[in-house]
């Protein structure tokens, strides 16, 4: 927390929206009830469905950091404000100031007293006159430190209500990464409980079903290599074999994906050591000049669509329903991707998760 949001901490604690706070409950609560996978059908039916709402907990967290980001925005702008407003009342305070130390020295002449001593009734009118233009000026000096006063007040108020919705986010923020570990959690937990020989039925159902997707879309699916990294340090990539660019920007994209490949996942990233699936994408794109939101669904509104069957390196292709996941096309029918902090950034399938949800072109 900055030492900005500690000056305007106010007095009534921040806290996450109730509809959040329950579609967090949907999320993290959802694959716990059920009984524990016994078989590598099982667990492959489980897996999947932790991995969607992992990636439904990642398109959560980037907006909840959007919101978050546009928060301290606000209340930069309204400190911003008040620092600018405090001047504007301290140059009003002196004029009142000055106002009252001079009525308090005038305190004891009187509109009689001007009559008495004035030489002749010229003098007397020209002094009437000149009083009442002062007395004008004062009330507006008066009435204007007032104003200058109530809106600095308002001001105020609206720092507190911004700190409030700075904190909020922040609670949310928490909640959602914390969700997110306990999906990790989940996967780990139904890996673990198999044994050597149900973990090599889990992978060849895996590669059957990918085979029979592709097959449908009429891809042909080279075989992947995977590369995991940790949350510390990306793992190496020295057997990753990146293809020959022909310089366009879209071989810059795959080149850049393929540079990636090993490197954590963390939840928001963009780098430079850790990606989220949008973030790594984002980054892509951006190095060739695109401007791509931090968001899997808001990236799936931009560029042409593009049929599966017609995908080209550097394609972006999307997953899951509602839009929650992407991944770049690198050829032969495989996808780099940030999929989630158990294996990182990693080369496989375009079909991993079965059908992908549709493909868009930026280059």
């Amino acid at each position: 927390m900055s030492r900005t949001l500690r000056r305007w901490l106010p007095p009534v604690a921040a806290m996450a929206s109730l509809s959040m706070v329950a579609s967090l409950a949907l999320v993290v609560g959802s694959g716990t009830a059920q009984a524990e996978p016994t078989t590598a059908a099982e667990a492959k039916v489980e897996l999947e469905k932790i991995e969607q709402e992992h990636s439904q907990l990642e398109l959560q967290y980037n907006q909840v950091h959007q919101q978050l980001t546009d928060a301290q925005g606000k209340l930069a702008q309204t400190e911003a404000d008040i620092a600018s407003q405090r001047e504007q009342v301290e140059a009003a305070r002196v004029q009142v100031t000055q106002i009252a130390l001079q009525k308090y020295q005038d305190q004891g002449v009187s509109s009689a007293a001007v009559i008495l001593v004035s030489p002749d009734t010229e003098s007397l009118l020209n002094q009437m006159s000149t009083m009442q233009q002062v007395e004008a000026t004062s009330m507006t000096i008066l009435q204007n430190y007032e104003a200058q006063s109530a809106q600095l007040q308002d001001l105020e108020r609206s720092a507190e209500t911004a700190v409030a919705s700075v904190q909020a986010e922040e609670e949310r923020l928490r909640e959602v990464e914390e969700a997110g570990q306990v999906k990790v959690d989940e996967a780990r937990a139904v890996l673990d409980r198999l044994s050597a020989e149900e973990a090599a039925a889990l992978a060849a159902a895996q590669a059957a079903q990918e085979a029979a997707a592709a097959s449908e879309l009429g891809i042909t699916v080279a075989p992947a290599a995977t590369s995991t990294g940790t949350a510390d340090a990306p793992a190496s990539t020295a057997a990753a074999v990146v293809p020959a660019g022909d310089g366009s920007r879209a071989s810059q994209v795959v080149a850049f994906a393929y540079s990636r490949l090993g490197y954590a996942y963390r939840y928001g990233g963009e780098g430079p050591s850790s990606y989220d699936c949008s973030g790594l994408t984002l980054v892509a794109y951006r190095n060739v000049g695109v401007s791509l939101p931090h968001r899997a669904d808001w990236q799936f509104d931009m560029g042409v669509s593009v049929p599966i069957s017609q995908l080209q390196p550097g394609d972006l292709v999307f997953y899951y329903p509602g839009i929650s996941h992407v991944a770049i096309y690198v050829g032969d029918g495989m996808v780099i991707h940030a999929s989630n902090e158990r294996t990182g950034v990693i080369k496989t399938s375009l079909t991993y998760s079965g059908y992908p949800q549709g493909a868009r072109r930026y280059v």
